[in-house]
């Protein structure tokens, strides 16, 4: 009964570590790239600054509601905060949209035909939905089992 709690303890600091180093990324970046880049970068690294911002904040508030509002609770586990369905929403929004500007930039700077079809396919596989067979199987279960 303790794995789903340690789970989420880890993810939650491991996100908190992670947006430490982005944070000195968007510092070096607004110090040395901010007045040199395009206004659409521009606004692209800072969007997914302010929803990295949002997720972490999304996450401290389940890992709060688990471990510390309910500490002890194990029932907390039957009805998880409404914060802990945000996560996979948030990171497919940013997930796309740095794919969207690495399809882009691959795009832009090869002018021939080969990475430009290698754009596409990048692109395309975006939009491609999971194999069924992979959600069914019995260990994806059990990752989202002990993930929630």
């Amino acid at each position: 009964m303790k794995t789903p709690f340690i789970l989420e303890t880890t993810c939650v600091l491991f996100n908190w570590g992670l947006l430490g180093a982005f944070l000195v990324q968007i510092y070096i970046y607004a110090v040395w790239y901010h007045r040199t880049d395009r206004g659409a970068i521009r606004y692209i690294v800072y969007v997914l600054f302010v929803v990295e911002g949002v997720q972490t904040g999304l996450m401290t508030h389940t890992a709060w509601e688990i471990l510390a509002y309910n500490w002890g609770d194990p029932s907390i586990l039957l009805n998880i905060p409404w914060s802990s369905a945000t996560t996979p929403i948030i990171g497919g929004i940013v997930a796309m949209i740095v794919q969207f500007y690495f399809a882009w930039r691959i795009w832009i700077l090869q002018k021939n035909i080969f990475s430009q079809v290698i754009s596409i396919i990048a692109i395309l596989f975006i939009g491609v939905k999971l194999n069924s067979n992979f959600l069914d199987a019995p260990d994806f279960k059990v990752l989202a089992i002990y993930i929630l």
